[in-house]
């Protein structure tokens, strides 16, 4: 690591005890501080060098949020098993892996750990994107967004291109016909996926920033790019 000044110091690891640090961020701050080897390192290892070099004692939840993102990276098992893409979710959104309890993941938390994923591993097309999911987790994803079914071009993007709906049910669709239960379902449906899209672009638009101000020692040249530029190229 390169000497920093005592407040650049501060600013890097104050985002390793903030619950609202994206993974992202604790990613760029652990590579910059600790090089990319940390990308193999156990996670105590991790700890104790952060702990040096930054003097920060790292909490469970924010090894956590690191930990999902980089096993994310390294390995499909995020979009390959339930089990581990229900925990990335829950992860990158703030909660602890407690893998002896279920923490439902809502349509708020699976648009932002999807857009996150996508943020740092881009796909070229949304087929590419689709692609990675096995067909349990697609169909998971399709649970989480269910609602979606009665105003499927209301969905985030980034989840549309994945949930799998499953087929249709006999008599699921009965209610269509009256205009007060199916509008009520619509908007529902509109209404959370707004809440959705809001909630991932307010924590993209603060990883943004956080990825164009902090203190960091290593910097491609091309980066940051303009503000007005940095959301559209990082998320399609």
């Amino acid at each position: 690591m390169a000497p920093v000044g005592e407040l650049a110091k501060a600013a890097l690891a104050n985002e390793w005890t903030s619950p609202d640090s994206s993974a992202t961020v604790l990613l760029a701050v652990a590579i910059d501080v600790l090089t990319p080897a940390c990308l193999e390192w156990e996670p105590e290892t991790i700890r104790e060098q952060l702990k040096a070099q930054l003097g920060v004692t790292v909490a469970q939840r924010e090894m956590d949020r690191f930990l999902a993102l980089r096993a994310a990276l390294v390995s499909d098992m995020a979009y390959q098993n339930v089990l581990v893409f229900h925990h990335t979710m829950n992860a990158l959104n703030g909660s602890r892996i407690i893998f002896s309890a279920w923490d439902p993941v809502d349509l708020d938390e699976l648009t932002w750990g999807l857009y996150e994923l996508m943020l740092n591993d881009k796909p070229e097309s949304d087929e590419d994107w689709a692609s990675r999911f096995s067909a349990d987790v697609r169909r998971y994803v399709g649970v989480i967004a269910n609602d979606g079914r009665y105003a499927p071009g209301s969905l985030p993007a980034v989840v549309r291109a994945v949930a799998d709906f499953g087929p249709e049910v006999s008599g699921a669709a009965e209610f269509a016909d009256d205009p007060m239960i199916y509008g009520d379902a619509h908007g529902r449906s509109v209404d959370e996926a707004v809440d959705a899209n809001n909630y991932a672009n307010a924590r993209l638009k603060a990883t943004l920033h956080a990825l164009q101000t902090l203190p960091l020692a290593n910097r491609s040249p091309a980066w940051p790019p303009p503000g007005d530029e940095a959301p559209a190229n990082a998320v399609p």
